[in-house]
């Protein structure tokens, strides 16, 4: 029987953007003083993450949010926690100019302004949408024909880049790589869900049972695949193309499955659903224009790097 979910997950969903988002922040100025990766070697570079205290603390805080996310939702469901998920772009620019002093174009403004709009409007209108009160009723619900159709049908599109390894094409292999990363970590969403339910409840009969376990593997394993297919994508292609496509899908998939297999949605009328879509699809439009505009900002470094580098071989 499906139970109302609990408002608290809205300040834990905040809460582990906000921890995840400073931490991918602390890595990446970390890295930027670091030697290039490819003229060490693999001992070298272990060593230098491992000994940079700004490093390190990033890279706490990252594992810091998974269970503040569990947590999350624990307390909510898919539409809530993944819609404010949307969130983590706004926490990204603005520790973005706080810490790498980088400035905020007045597209960006455009962005965060529909990301924070999208965001409020969807933890309001999630309110009233309901979640599993038990691990068996998730179970249930996910083991349906219809979904496992969804969940064989998404992985077969998952192998889609090592099917066309052979394609000329980069820019299509780097699509395909981005679509491949974001259904693996849609989903180990799907799945973070089901476990959250045991483990928040802390019953030992579920803790131990093969389902469960099975799950856990994947919230394990999936992102590590998607990580790894999404640096595929980024050595094919832009940022600008690979993050919006794979930011989107994983947005986006939970959500519909939540929707019609979860039956997250099942107690909103269909004024309350359509506004609801609405505001994800405001926060899409957001997330689209921010991390386009980050793309075309991180192009613009890299050209200003490559011509001061060209004066200064001139010069010598």
């Amino acid at each position: 029987m499906a139970e109302s979910i609990s408002l608290l997950a809205i300040p834990l969903a905040l809460t582990s953007n906000l921890i995840v988002s400073l931490g991918y922040i602390l890595q990446k100025k970390a890295t930027q003083s670091f030697p290039k990766i490819e003229t060490k070697s693999f001992k070298e570079n272990l060593k230098t993450f491992l000994t940079s205290r700004l490093w390190l603390i990033g890279l706490f805080l990252t594992i810091l949010s998974f269970p503040t996310t569990i947590t999350a939702y624990s307390f909510g469901n898919i539409a809530l926690v993944n819609g404010i998920g949307g969130v983590s772009i706004v926490f990204l620019t603005i520790f973005s100019k706080w810490i790498l002093k980088e400035k905020i174009r007045k597209g960006e403004y455009i962005g965060l302004s529909l990301v924070i709009i999208g965001v409020s409007a969807t933890g309001y209108f999630s309110s009233t949408t309901v979640t599993q009160e038990t691990f068996l009723e998730f179970w249930y619900n996910v083991t349906k024909l219809g979904a496992l159709i969804f969940f064989i049908t998404l992985i077969v599109l998952a192998q889609t880049p090592l099917i066309f390894l052979r394609l000329t094409n980069e820019q299509l292999k780097a699509i395909l790589f981005a679509l491949s990363a974001g259904i693996y970590m849609a989903v180990d969403i799907i799945s973070m869900k089901g476990l959250s339910i045991p483990l928040f409840q802390w019953d030992q009969q579920y803790l131990l049972d093969p389902r469960v376990l099975f799950i856990g593997a994947i919230v394990i394993l999936f992102p590590n695949i998607a990580t790894i297919m999404l640096q595929f994508a980024y050595q094919k292609h832009k940022a600008i193309v690979v993050v919006p496509l794979y930011n989107n899908i994983v947005l986006i998939i939970p959500i519909i499955f939540g929707a019609l297999f979860l039956e997250e949605w099942s107690s909103i009328n269909l004024t309350h659903a359509i506004l609801l879509s609405f505001s994800i699809i405001t926060t899409i439009i957001g997330t689209i224009i921010l991390s386009v505009s980050k793309g075309e900002k991180e192009i613009e470094c890299n050209l200003i790097k490559k011509d001061l580098n060209i004066e200064v071989q001139v010069e010598e």
